[in-house]
């Protein structure tokens, strides 16, 4: 529902990979109203903020804390229902 029929803008974050090993292109997704669609779905438990790989050191603290935020308001992956509870 956040990208479908929408522009979508593809942006590349000069200290991130370009690609990951399987040779996908890593970008973050904004929508044409400014959305941070990849953000956006991490905060509300609908995807797993992956930090392993090179980033900004903002972008990884703005996930990172976007992610506990989903996790104690047990949104998303993290509710109590959600695949049994299990982490």
């Amino acid at each position: 529902a956040l990208a479908e029929g929408k522009r979508i803008a593809l942006q590349d974050d000069p200290q991130a990979d370009d690609r990951d090993k399987y040779g996908r292109l890593l970008r973050t997704l904004v929508s044409e109203e400014g959305v941070d669609i990849n953000a956006t779905l991490v905060q509300q438990g609908f995807a797993h903020a992956y930090l392993s790989f090179p980033l900004s050191k903002t972008r990884k603290a703005q996930l990172r804390a976007l992610q506990t935020e989903a996790q104690k308001a047990e949104r998303g992956l993290w509710a109590a229902t959600t695949c049994a509870g299990e982490p």
